[in-house]
Parts: structure tokens; C-alpha cells; sequence
């Protein structure tokens, strides 16, 4: 049919012609005769024409009523195999034959598309498809599924560009930079080749353009995909196939190696389609080279029918009327080519941008549906462009927006006015397919197309451009309030020595007045004046001024501590910026300087109590490390002067004193793990030394978990304490003596006394 109409098109613009000529016609009734005999032997032809192609469709058999449903995957565009019409439905070379398989084996076909053949082996693994109708049988693919009989066979062929003629085999890739598609048979076959810089790209579309564009030397993928793609956008005529084919790949169903039930019903379907006339129309249909318009039949009519226009006797008159009509039908079909050629440039052009544009772009009519949804618009709201095309583009917008997204595309219509058409970009909020939302800076523009008016939307996600901007105003208002709340004096100079930055408290710190300090004042005059300060001489200043500005790269990230005139003290610090600029602060330390005064009159008052008390005292850490101690207690513990020092363990004085006999007739080690383990808490005791002194001991624990251990010499007061005790002891044994006598006495008076009555 299409053949058909290809003939009545130079027909029909014949017929324009002759009526935009009057009297040329009046005077031409051969050429109305020779269009009558031509459309009766045209609408012959159309009508055969016509029957053999309804001869050639297959018809329905009847069959099996019920049939099992399965689901296939397929890519969006891999043609001859994969291809979708204009209403989205998936056609091709192995929809076809997938479709008399299925019929042969009782099954009815649900088809869902995806992005590109690697996206349809992950749909068909995580279960959410039973099989691809048309897949290579290679062995990388083997370990997770299995195929059917094979339904075709095709090469892989190695790709350049037209006029690329220094490569001609696979041996001259070596060092070239080569595309192939992820899980494609060429990307099994090169792979590992090191030699090669191997580019794996997600579909074969983005591989081909890589090509074209000059971004790899070679393309390696199955011939009859390529030369369709090429042919289906325009570009046949720039990519050649060199060298042999590199290898042959048998094509069969895919299915899940698991689903062995499914295998052995396709497996016998297709072997029994393979090669039947249907399999053979259907093969003919994607795979033979279109006939040329002029056949034989066609020749042979148009011959007849200037045979018919001769014996009519137009002759001469005829043949330059023909002439002339041949000129303004090539005239009129080469400016037709040309407008064509240069629409489909156009809508290529227009294509790829809308592809490759890294910002969403969306079309909508006057009623605020979506026309068109590019691939960055997928990725920013999450839908499929199937999923939103034909919605109301409120779908993409917040509540609050898309209650008066219509009302306001009412308003533009009829009066003509709009807020944001055209004048540039504002932010918005949009929706994703999850239901979060995101910033977006968006502009729209406006476009008439023929008697129908269409708005176009550029978006760019803003998201992460709003997370810089937060941070950055958190930061400015963090740094903000520390300049304003700090206690040091701050201030910052750009390269040119000029101040752009200061807080209040430098200004007071370094005693300027009032008015003196403001923004731009030059640095050197801020040193001239604190230069003044010190009752430098002029010639002095100048010399003062450009030191202090030299010493700065020398003293950079060093603290400098200073005195000013009215003997304040402060420390000083800058760093320089990237830019060249400098950041200084300044800390007053007055008051630290004061206390340190304070501090050392009160170290040197207790380092001479502590040197000069008659008790020895020993700091230690929670660790039994010696921190300090004063010579009365090695003294008193009867230790060598230099056996004691800062850092010393309590454990190796321990050690040494039970060396020197301390703890006679007790197990050294266990009783100085005994003294270390009672060593946080308090201890009051009374101690001999080995040589008979003895002293006092005391511990008390510090809140850190060290201790203080103080001992005293009690060996003059224990001497005193025993002669005292003896005296005692000798007043008591007199006092006894005397009792005992004073006793004895009286019986003895008394025995005395019975003696001299006896006698008498």
C-alpha cells in the first residue's frame, strides 16, 4: 500500500499544477485522458497491491482458550529486534516471532519495556519477568539462564567511523580507546584485553554517539543493531564495519535457568516455527532490503500509458508540456526534500538536546498537559516519561502550588497576561514520584505551534546549591556572633593592606579613638598611630611602621606577646589569607599576666615552706609515679639522696626498701602489691627503720586518685616517751618497796610484842 501511494503523490501534485493553469489545460485534453487512463491503471495496480499484502498477514488460528499469561522484558530500542510505534508498543523482529511462539505454545504475552537490554536482564533476575524474547547464546550467560532453540543468527562486527582509515582489524586496536555495552557479547569478548582501553557504556545508543563524537577509535556490537540505529537517526552514512566479522551469535529466548517448566513448553514451539513461511514473512519483513519504487510491472504501465498519450496525438506538444511539468515536479519534490531534510536536522538536533540536557525539561499544552519529559526530568522527580505524558504537570508540584497552577494558566489564555512566562528563572518546590520535595529553579518560555500553543519548562534541581547556601549563612551567622561575643580583638586585611573586618573589642584594646577605626583605613596608618603611642620620632615611625609589616611573614601563625604604653600586655597572632590578606587577633592577658605575678610570689612562698618543714612529704599520681617531694623525706626513710627523683615509681622505692630488710620475715613481693593496693586510702601508722629510728606515717588520698604520703622522725620522742615510762616504773617499784616495809614493821611490832608478854 504504501508502494501505492508512493505513485499517487507526483500524481496529486500534477493535478495541483494544471488547476494552478487554466488555460494551459483548455487547450490540453490529452493530458486529461492520459490522468484518467493513469488513475484507472493506478487504482488497479493499488488493488492488487493491496490483496497481496492482505494475502501475506497471518491469520489468527484458532486455538487454545485457555492460556497461561507470562510476562517478557524487553528494551526500549534495539532494533531489528526491539523497536516501539508511535503509541509506545514494543514491535520488531523478536516481537514478532515471540508472538507466533507464544501462540504455538498456548500462552498469552505481556510485554514491559525497559531502559535498555542490561535494565531488562535485572527486571527478568529479580522475578518481575518470566523471559526476553531474543537474547545471544553466549557462554557468559549460561551459568544463570537458559535459552531456547535459536530463531536467528547474526554477527558482531567492529565499527569506525567513515573516515577513519588507519583501522582495519581487531589487531589495530591495540592502544585505541573501544565501546561496548555492558552484558553485550562484545563486552565478554574484551573485557579483560589490557592492551585496549575498553569503554563500557549502559546501551548501545550512548556507545554509538561516543563514536560519532569522537570519543573512542572502534565500536564493537552485533552488525544488524547498529546499521538500524544508524538508519533510524540519520547517520548510515557515517559508520562503516571493517575487517571480518568477529564472531557469529545464535539467538534464542532467554529465560531464568530455574524456570525449566516455562523452557520446555517455548523450546518445542520455536522449533517448531523456525523456518515455516510465517517465520519466513516475518524475516522478509525486518531483515530484506526494501524493493526499489520502479519495479518491472510499474515500467511496463508507465510505458503503456505513454504509449496510450502518443496515439492520442500529443506529440511534440506533449512531450514539452511534459518536460515542463517534470521541471516544477523536481523543483517543487527537491524543495520538499530539502524542507524534510532540514525538519528531521531540526527535530534530531532538538532530540539530542532534549536527551543530553542536564537540566529537566518539560512541554505542556494550554490545558497543562505534559507533552514531553526528557531523561533529566526522569532522574529529578523519580517518573518514567510513559508514566507522566498526557498527566497535568500538577502531579509534579506541591499541594499548595498545583491548587492554582490551572487557574492561573485560565487567566494567561484569556487575558494574556502572565507573572513568570518570560522573565526569567524563580524558585519553586516540586514533587517526587515517593512524595518528597525538593527546590527547584525553574523558567518557562512559550511557543507557538501552528493553532496550538505550548509552554516550555527549564528546571534545575537546586538542592544541593540550597544546602550551600544554609551552610554558609549558619556559618556567616556563627561567625557573626563569635566576632561580636569573643573576647579577643579581631581584625582583617585584604591584599592591599586595607581593613574590611573588625570587632569592638580590638578597637578598645588597642586604645583607639572613638572615630579613629572604620572600614578602609589603611594599615599603615593604624600602625603610625599606635607607633605614637610609644613617643616614637617621625623618622622613627616610618621605620617602625615598615618593620612590623616585613616581620609579618617571618612571625605568621606565631603568638607574639606584647606590652602596650599604658603597660597592658596582649598576645598577638595573624595568619596569612589565600587571597593575600590578613587575619589577626588579639588577646589581652593583663590580667593572666597579674595573676601569674601572684602566682609565682605564691610558688616560691610554698617551694620554701615545703624545702624547709621538719616532716618529709612525697606527691603521688593515681599510677604511684613520684611528683614531687622535699629532701626531709628521703632523709627520714633512710633512702640515698639520689635514689629519689621526679617520674621514680613507688613500687622501685618499695623494692629497694625491702632490699635494705624492712619487711623481714613477710614475702617482699606480696607485701609491697599490699602497700600499692592500700595506697588510696587513708593511713595513720608508727614505723621502725632497720637501724632502730622510728616515724611517723601518714597518707591522704587526692581527689585525682594519688595520695600525699608525710613522715616524721619520732625517734627523739619514743627515747623520751621510755626513760619517762621507766622513771614511772622505778617511782612505782619504790613506792611498793616502802608499802611492803611499812607492813612488815608493824608485824614485827606486834610479834615483838607477843614475845616480850610471853616472857614475862
Amino acid at each position: 500500500m504504501s508502494s501505492c501511494f508512493s505513485l499517487i503523490g507526483p500524481i496529486g501534485f500534477s493535478i495541483r499544477l494544471l488547476r494552478d493553469a487554466p488555460a494551459l489545460l483548455a487547450r490540453a485534453w490529452g493530458v486529461a485522458v492520459f490522468t484518467v487512463v493513469g488513475f484507472a491503471g493506478l487504482g488497479f495496480a493499488c488493488l492488487a497491491l493491496a490483496h497481496d499484502a492482505a494475502a501475506q498477514i497471518p491469520q489468527p488460528g484458532g486455538g487454545i482458550e485457555q492460556r497461561r499469561n507470562v510476562i517478557a522484558v524487553v528494551p526500549r530500542s534495539w532494533p531489528p529486534q526491539y523497536q516501539q510505534d508511535a503509541e509506545g508498543n514494543p514491535i520488531g523482529f523478536a516481537i514478532d516471532v515471540m508472538n507466533e511462539v507464544a501462540k504455538r505454545a498456548g500462552l498469552t504475552i505481556t510485554y514491559k519495556v525497559a531502559e535498555n537490554f542490561s535494565a531488562a536482564v535485572d527486571i527478568l533476575a529479580r522475578g518481575e519477568a518470566d523471559l526476553i524474547p531474543n537474547s545471544g547464546i553466549v557462554a557468559e550467560r549460561l551459568d544463570r539462564f537458559a535459552f531456547t532453540a535459536p530463531v536467528e543468527t547474526f554477527v558482531v562486527s567492529l565499527f569506525v567511523r567513515r573516515d577513519t582509515d588507519n583501522l582495519n582489524n581487531v589487531s589495530d586496536l591495540a592502544g585505541r580507546n573501544l565501546a561496548v555495552v555492558e552484558r553485550n557479547v562484545g563486552a565478554f569478548m574484551f573485557a579483560k584485553r589490557q592492551d585496549i582501553n575498553v569503554q563500557v557504556l549502559a546501551d548501545v545508543r550512548s556507545a554509538l554517539f561516543q563514536l560519532l563524537a569522537g570519543h573512542v577509535d572502534a565500536l564493537v556490537y552485533p552488525r544488524p543493531v547498529i546499521l538500524n540505529l544508524a538508519k533510524e537517526i540519520g547517520v548510515g552514512d557515517r559508520i562503516k564495519t571493517v575487517g571480518r566479522p568477529l564472531r557469529e551469535i545464535r539467538r534464542g529466548i532467554l529465560v531464568m535457568k530455574a524456570n525449566t517448566a516455562l523452557l520446555a513448553i517455548l523450546d518445542p514451539a520455536v522449533k517448531g516455527f523456525v523456518g515455516t513461511p510465517a517465520y519466513q514473512r516475518i524475516y522478509a519483513k525486518w531483515y530484506e532490503k526494501p524493493r526499489p519504487s520502479w519495479s518491472r510491472s510499474r515500467i511496463t504501465l508507465l510505458m503503456g500509458l505513454l504509449l496510450a498519450f502518443v496515439l492520442l496525438g500529443m506529440g511534440l506538444w506533449r512531450y514539452r508540456s511534459v518536460i515542463r511539468l517534470n521541471k516544477m515536479l523536481k523543483e517543487e519534490a527537491d524543495e520538499r526534500r530539502a524542507v524534510e531534510r532540514s525538519l528531521a536536522e531540526s527535530e534530531i538536533r532538538a532530540t539530542s538536546i532534549m536527551e543530553n540536557a542536564s537540566d529537566g525539561i518539560i512541554t505542556i499544552d494550554d490545558r497543562g498537559l505534559i507533552e514531553s519529559f526528557n531523561p533529566a526530568a526522569e532522574r529529578m522527580f523519580g517518573y518514567g516519561a510513559q508514566e507522566v505524558i498526557g498527566q497535568n504537570v500538577a502531579k509534579l508540584m506541591t499541594a499548595q502550588d498545583a491548587g492554582s497552577h490551572d487557574d492561573h494558566l485560565r487567566s494567561y489564555g484569556e487575558t494574556g497576561e502572565g507573572k513568570i512566562i518570560g522573565v526569567g528563572p524563580r524558585e519553586v518546590t516540586g514533587r517526587r514520584k515517593d512524595g518528597s520535595t525538593f527546590p527547584l529553579e525553574l523558567a518557562i518560555g512559550e511557543m507557538q505551534l501552528g493553532d496550538r500553543r505550548l509552554f516550555i519548562g527549564d528546571l534545575r534541581d537546586i538542592t544541593e546549591r540550597k544546602r550551600v547556601e544554609e551552610k554558609s549563612a549558619e556559618k556567616s551567622a556563627l561567625l557573626e556572633t563569635i566576632l561580636t561575643n569573643i573576647a579577643q580583638g579581631f581584625c582583617v586585611y585584604d591584599r592591599n593592606q586595607k581593613l574590611v573586618a573588625y570587632n569592638e573589642e580590638f578597637v578598645e584594646m588597642a586604645g583607639f579613638p572613638p572615630d579613629f577605626i572604620h572600614l578602609g583605613i589603611d594599615r599603615r596608618e593604624v600602625l603610625r598611630f599606635l607607633a605614637k603611642q610609644y613617643n616614637y620620632s617621625e623618622d622613627e615611625i616610618d621605620k617602625w611602621v615598615e618593620k612590623r609589616i616585613s616581620n609579618m611573614k617571618g612571625e605568621e601563625g606565631i603568638p607574639v606577646e606584647r606590652q602596650q604604653p599604658n603597660n597592658r600586655y596582649y598576645i598577638f597572632t595573624h595568619k596569612t589569607m589565600p587571597d593575600g590578606g590578613i587575619v589577626a587577633s588579639y588577646t589581652d592577658i593583663t590580667d593572666l599576666k597579674q595573676v601569674e605575678r601572684e602566682a609565682a610570689a605564691k610558688s616560691a612562698l610554698l617551694e620554701a615552706t615545703f624545702e624547709n618543714m621538719i616532716q618529709g612529704i612525697a606527691v603521688y599520681d593515681a599510677d604511684h609515679t613520684l611528683l614531687a617531694f622535699n629532701p626531709q623525706y628521703s632523709e627520714i626513710l633512710g633512702l640515698p639522696p639520689d635514689l629519689l627523683h621526679r617520674g621514680i615509681n613507688r613500687r622501685d622505692i618499695l623494692r629497694f626498701r625491702a632490699e635494705q630488710g624492712h619487711y623481714f620475715g613477710t614475702d617482699a613481693d606480696v607485701k609491697i602489691e599490699e602497700r600499692l593496693a592500700s595506697a588510696n586510702r587513708p593511713e595513720s601508722s608508727e614505723r621502725t627503720l632497720p637501724d632502730g629510728r622510728s616515724y611517723s606515717y601518714e597518707r591522704t588520698p587526692t581527689p585525682d586518685g594519688g595520695y600525699i604520703s608525710t613522715v616524721t622522725d619520732i625517734t627523739e620522742r619514743q627515747d623520751a616517751e621510755r626513760q619517762l615510762q621507766q622513771a614511772q616504773k622505778m617511782e612505782a617499784v619504790g613506792q611498793l618497796t616502802g608499802g611492803i616495809a611499812h607492813d612488815f614493821n608493824n608485824l614485827l611490832a606486834v610479834s615483838l610484842g607477843n614475845v616480850e608478854l610471853a616472857e614475862e
